[in-house]
């Protein structure tokens, strides 16, 4: 009792020191009273006394570090205990219950060695008047005695570790000798199950749940939903294991486990496994008959999953390499069981031979049947018809009433011949499923609301990760109707309450023999035996009252609003209520129930190991607890997956920028970009590239709109180039998160090609958008998105920003020296920038890059054969380096816009020199080098995407549209 006193307080020693000071006396062990002597002290020290029971006795004055002092006396109790119970548990071996209570001190010990080995990560120097033996002075008779305490500082982290993990094996030591005597439950099993964890024992921890399942009580789920989430915990952490082995970062010591991880590291599905056991923990929190619709629906899957996952090796040796005997015993094996295969199938070719000849023979007893009957209907019809009887006489009823007990009679005959084809159809039925599973039994309710509100959660995370939209809404379904359950029960036991209450008053206070009894109906299932279970809320649920408390949230169906966010995910993911979902959404977003965004906790400002840090991300980002933040890169990645349309991307775009903006007010983005929590980033980086796609999208699908209708072109066209200066604006501002080029090989990552399709896509619209607007109106919004424009491509070329405001001071004192520049080939380049330099050699090593799988369109110097790097993607060289320039060969969409520039520069320029594209394009692509090309990439059936596998053709895109709107700019200039 004083070790679970002791262990009730925080162990966050920051935290801890006002309490122990204020409880100093029940904190200390028996040393005597506690008399505080000095409060005015720092944080991680305080000066107390220690007087004996007689004030003249010796006193001492010591300095105590309180959260220390606290781990020494729980040390001690624990350890104590420990050798009580195991020494108790080694005298009466057969008493489960002593192994079991040996197993949770031993388990205890550890989690007070976890908790010193936090302590000393976090003041790795200690304290002054830390000391590893105490002296205490006995005045009275002259004897000093020392005494060994528990010091984590004096041991070192690496020793602290060590020992936690001896203390993990004693607990899983002890629960396998409990286990061993085979107790009744799955409490015992899943405490073994939970040491074999921490030990990373995974194989055995998954063989117990098993076996535990296997032999669960003959209605396929295990007895407690704590079963299934320790369960579905597992298999986070196999995930986890199966991860970091595909990664090649793997230290699992585990040999039998490294082999399974080497066959099926890519091939289990552990999601899947674990989306199946929490949906078996919400069945037996909720119970069955909440769960309804969910369970149909998992049936279904759990059945194709199993087809297409028959074996995954899970418990059982895998390994290629056994020994010849192992071999030879599995072939002789095998043999009697392809034996034993051939008489099933000889015995059930019999049973399918009887049930045929069985099923003949009924056909053609009830084919005799009907013929006979109709013979004598016939012939009793023919005799009334003889006796010519009186319609409405005695005798025409009687016979009327003859005929009809004659068709009864027939009728019967069928029947019975009927039934009895039925009982043998179904005794063939039970003779050949004699291994079939026997139908799942109803299951009450057994858990708290709190209890099925946080299952209900980590399922429809899952299932938001996964796009298991329609599984998240049945969850959801399952939730509310164990809130109408609960109800019922509540009001069925206030009625039942009611009437024990007026039976007392009717028999003077005494209730009613057998009244209990009396009432109960045995045959409605799950009646009243479900009411007298009893849960942990259930007192709650009573004491509140109508109008406020558990019972009105559920009665009003309340739901948590993390529950109702991602509820109304699955509704916009399932299509069909966009409406409500994205009401639902926004209230969520504008709620102040929420965090805008996880910020950084102790998990990630401390020093861990680089294993540990992406174990705890890995985990959080499955369970940790939804914000705003992570509800819309949720969102985002509906987008990414296209699953949007054209109704909700506008109002989905008004939340996106609102909750920027209003993050945005501290500087939150900056921080969360900053920031060491991964998941809080990659979340920030989802919603900037959501924003910036749906801007544009957006944007996009107005101006096709508008010039399809013909209505509001000039206004449209003001508010597409206004949003995409937006988008632009956003680009420059997070260059960090938008471009990122690999600077050792200058490839380009995923997220980085991903900037080069919306940057094409922006500025394919802002050209659309400048050539559709003529009013004098646009033209200052054109030059404003040319200047953002060129900042972008600064960004992505490479160019000193610096020298951009040169762009803009050509003035009219130049024409004279432009007319002379612009009047023949080949041009002078003196008039051009640093900034137009970068962007020519940009231009012709995307160019290259290209026709030249091996070279990178990203390189910051020109092309040259020594800047050839190997790729994986083939070796293609498809350009001419023998004449004066170098040549090569681009898509038509490329060539064709450059034709159409160059008649826009020749409108612009009149007097300019005419350039013959089209002549000279066809000589090029005429010429003997290009046709080599072309037959040497059919030959390898290679395409341009494999070639230029760094976005290179959406850059050169890029590069057109700007040289575009630079012409418009000029036009307009």
């Amino acid at each position: 009792e004083k070790l679970e006193k002791l262990d009730s307080y925080d162990v966050d020693d920051e935290n801890l020191e006002k309490s122990v000071t204020n409880n100093a006396v029940t904190n200390t062990t028996n040393i005597g009273n506690i008399d505080e002597k000095n409060s005015d002290t720092d944080g991680d020290e305080i000066i107390v006394g220690i007087i004996g029971d007689d004030s003249e006795k010796g006193k001492k004055k010591k300095v105590v570090n309180p959260y220390l002092d606290l781990l020494q006396q729980r040390m001690e109790l624990a350890r104590k205990a420990y050798g009580s119970y195991h020494v108790a548990a080694l005298l009466c071996k057969r008493d489960y219950s002593l192994w079991e209570r040996s197993g949770d001190v031993a388990s205890k010990i550890a989690n007070i060695y976890f908790d010193a080995i936090k302590y000393v990560e976090k003041h790795p120097v200690p304290s002054s008047g830390e000391s590893q033996d105490e002296e205490f002075v006995d005045v009275t008779n002259n004897v000093t005695s020392k005494s060994k305490k528990f010091n984590p500082h004096s041991a070192g982290v690496d020793e602290l570790k060590s020992e936690r993990i001896s203390w993990i094996e004693h607990t899983r030591n002890a629960y396998e000798s409990a286990d061993l005597l085979r107790p009744n439950g799955a409490e015992i099993p899943c405490k073994l199950v939970q040491a074999h964890m921490m030990l990373e024992n995974y194989l055995e921890a998954y063989t117990i749940l098993t076996k535990l399942e296997a032999d669960s009580k003959g209605n396929g789920l295990m007895e407690s939903y704590s079963c299934y989430l320790l369960y579905a915990d597992l298999m986070v952490r196999i995930g986890y294991e199966c991860q970091i082995w595909n990664d090649g970062t793997s230290h699992n010591r585990a040999y039998m486990f490294k082999r399974w991880l080497r066959k099926h590291s890519r091939t289990f599905d552990w999601k899947e496994r674990r989306l199946q056991a929490l949906s078996f923990a919400l069945e037996l929190a909720a119970g069955t008959t909440s769960c309804t619709k969910l369970i149909a629906w998992m049936e279904k899957r759990r059945e194709e999953f199993e087809c297409s996952d028959n074996d995954d090796g899970m418990g059982v040796d895998t390994g290629a390499d056994e020994d010849a005997d192992t071999s030879t015993a599995e072939t002789a094996d095998g043999k009697a069981n392809e034996g034993e295969e051939n008489a099933g199938q000889a015995k059930s070719d019999a049973s399918n031979t009887t049930a045929f000849d069985k099923a003949r023979a009924y056909e053609k007893e009830r084919i005799e049947l009907l013929i006979r009957n109709k013979v004598g209907l016939n012939e009793f019809d023919k005799k009334s018809k003889e006796m010519n009887l009186v319609e409405g006489s005695h005798m025409h009823r009687n016979r009327v009433k003859a005929r009809e007990a004659l068709v009864e009679k027939h009728r019967d005959a069928i029947r019975e011949i009927a039934q009895k084809m039925l009982a043998n159809v179904q005794e063939t039925a039970n003779l050949h499923s004699p291994h079939d599973k026997p139908a799942k039994k109803h299951v009450s309710a057994q858990g708290s609301c709190a209890n099925v509100l946080d299952i209900a959660g980590l399922i429809l995370n899952q299932c938001v990760q996964c796009g298991l939209y329609e599984c998240g809404a049945l969850v959801v379904q399952s939730v509310l109707s164990y809130f109408r359950e609960r109800i019922a029960r509540y009001e069925r036991r206030v009625v039942k309450q009611k009437e024990i209450e007026k039976s007392r008053h009717a028999n003077n206070g005494i209730a009613q023999a057998g009244f209990r009894f009396d009432q109960i109906n045995f045959d409605v299932e799950g009646s009243e035996d479900e009411d007298d279970n009893i849960l942990s809320d259930d007192e709650e649920l009573e004491d509140s009252n109508s109008t406020s408390g558990l019972l009105h949230l559920l009665r009003s169906g309340m739901l948590p609003t993390q529950l109702k966010a991602m509820f109304a995910l699955c509704l916009l993911g399932m299509g069909g209520q966009d409406h409500v979902a994205l009401n639902c959404l926004e209230k969520a977003i504008h709620s102040t129930e929420l965090e805008s965004w996880s910020e950084e906790n102790s998990t990630f400002t401390k020093k861990y190991p680089s294993d540990e840090r992406r174990w705890i991300i890995f985990q959080e980002s499955l369970i940790a607890p939804v914000n705003k933040l992570s509800l819309l890169a949720s969102v985002a990645d509906m987008i990414q997956n296209d699953v949007k349309n054209d109704f909700w991307i506008p109002r989905l775009l008004d939340i996106f920028r609102h909750f920027l903006k209003d993050l945005d007010k501290n500087h939150g983005v900056d921080k969360i970009l900053s920031g060491r929590c991964e998941v809080t980033r990659n979340n920030a980086v989802k919603l900037l590239y959501a924003v910036t796609e749906l801007i544009i999208s957006n944007a996009k699908s107005d101006l096709i709109s508008s010039i399809e209708t013909g209505i509001d072109e000039d206004k449209v066209a003001q508010q597409v180039v206004t949003d995409i200066v937006y988008a632009f604006k956003i680009i420059v501002r997070f260059e960090e998160v938008f471009w990122n080029p690999n600077e050792s090989d200058w490839s380009l990552p995923n997220s980085s090609m991903k900037t080069l399709k919306l940057l094409s896509s922006a500025l394919s619209a802002l050209v659309q958008a400048s050539s559709s607007g003529i009013a004098n109106n646009l033209v200052q919004s054109i030059k404003n998105a040319f200047a953002n424009s060129c900042h972008v491509m600064s960004i992505i070329c490479r160019a000193d920003s610096d020298t951009l405001d040169g762009l803009f001071g050509w003035t009219s004192s130049n024409e004279e020296y432009a007319s002379e520049i612009w009047e023949s080939f080949p041009l002078v380049s003196e008039w051009q920038l640093p900034f137009h330099k970068h962007i020519s050699l940009k231009t012709f090593n995307l160019c290259v890059a290209s026709c030249v799988s091996s070279f990178s369109g990203w390189e910051p110097n020109e092309f040259h054969l020594d800047s050839l790097r190997s790729r994986d993607n083939g070796n293609i060289f498809g350009i001419s380096i023998s004449g004066p320039s170098v040549a090569g060969f681009l898509s038509s969409y490329i060539t064709d816009e450059i034709g159409s520039q160059w008649r826009m520069v020749n409108s612009i320029l009149q007097n300019l020199e005419s350039v013959e594209y089209e002549r000279n394009l066809s000589r090029r692509m005429n010429a003997e080098w290009y046709q080599k090309v072309k037959d040497n990439l059919k030959k390898k059936g290679s395409e341009k995407n494999t070639i230029a596998c760094f976005g290179e053709h959406d850059a050169l895109r890029i590069l057109l549209s700007f040289s575009n709107l630079c012409l418009i700019a000029a036009k307009h200039s």
